[in-house]
């Protein structure tokens, strides 16, 4: 994965998660006959060999049909389509814990395997003059937040 530090964003959930490298997937990818359950299955995250995540597909807010019921309401899905669910309680925003460069992260689904990735972060680059990151930074974008590298 790899990150831009821009002094000038503040938080907007969509950009922060949809640039170029941050939607790593796998180690493996399978179908939907191929998981008995997909509502009983373990997911887990580490930061740094630290579990930061640890929980239950059962407690997803949205169900599986759910999800692909309300995406097709919108939109087209397609053969061989993804879609990101959200994640287990834990995240950086809630515990304040935010990913810095050279951390590693590794994130895990019983059954179908673990993903590993190095954090690395480059110079900003703005692909669009449609879009210019809005003022009020927050702390730890700027590398002022508590903490190792901060």
């Amino acid at each position: 994965m790899k990150g831009e530090k821009n002094p000038n964003w503040t938080v907007n959930w969509f950009f922060m998660k949809a640039q170029d490298t941050f939607a790593p997937l796998g180690p493996y990818v399978v179908l939907k006959d191929e998981i008995k359950d997909p509502h009983g299955l373990r997911l887990r995250l580490w930061v740094n060999g630290q579990l930061r995540q640890d929980s239950q597909s059962e407690e997803m807010i949205f169900k599986i049909p759910e999800i692909i019921s309300r995406i097709s309401s919108f939109g087209t899905l397609e053969p061989g389509d993804s879609i990101a669910t959200g994640t287990p309680t834990g995240t950086s925003f809630s515990t304040q814990q935010y990913l810095k460069e050279r951390d590693v992260v590794e994130c895990e689904v019983e059954g179908i395997g673990r993903l590993k990735n190095p954090v690395k972060v480059e110079k900003p680059v703005y692909r669009s003059h449609f879009f210019t990151p809005p003022p009020n930074p927050l702390p730890h974008l700027r590398g002022e937040g508590k903490g190792e590298g901060a």
